[in-house]
């Protein structure tokens, strides 16, 4: 809730994290957590783009007994690195609504992923991630980037247009006057 006790929209949430990074000379990082490889993209230092970084390799395949997308702990402890080392105040992570906008079992997965890093006292703001691996899929093909690259590399820029998305709803958000 905000202030005055109603709940935030999105481009609040997303304009008060951007905001707070920005004052604290901060970073936000986009993850987009697939089955096989997360996606991480980073803001730049001015919060306007958003800037591919890598896709790690998930270690520890998912859980039979939860169905939780279990990041191994070495994968954790790369995630927190890489969260120190960029100065990084905040997460976006892409959500994998269905066709209609509803969360299933894919956006519990990815929930149960996010509380697995034990990150508590970072704030996590969820965006509709719908179609950006196939976008970045697209994209790719049609810049000429082989099928093997492709495999690399889509996660990495999936994040980052999920990020890029995020940082374009804030900023305009604040453009208009919101905080």
């Amino acid at each position: 809730p905000n202030h005055d006790g109603r709940r935030m929209t999105l481009a609040e949430q997303l304009a008060t994290l951007v905001l707070r990074a920005a004052r604290t000379s901060t970073r936000v990082l986009g993850v987009d957590p697939g089955t096989r490889f997360v996606g991480l993209a980073l803001s730049s230092a001015d919060l306007r783009l958003a800037v591919p970084l890598r896709a790690l390799d998930r270690a520890t395949p998912p859980s039979p007994r939860t169905g939780a997308l279990a990041p191994a702990d070495a994968h954790a402890h790369e995630l927190r690195q890489l969260i120190a080392a960029e100065r990084v105040s905040a997460l976006v992570v892409g959500l994998p609504l269905d066709a209609l906008g509803r969360e299933g079992d894919a956006c519990a997965k990815v929930r149960r992923y996010v509380k697995q890093l034990k990150l508590a006292t970072m704030p996590v703001v969820f965006l509709d991630e719908r179609y950006t691996s196939a976008s970045c899929r697209h994209a790719l093909t049609r810049a000429g980037v082989s099928a093997a690259r492709q495999a690399r590399t889509k996660d990495a820029a999936a994040a980052g247009l999920i990020l890029q998305n995020a940082l374009d709803i804030a900023c305009t958000h604040i453009s208009r006057g919101g905080s």
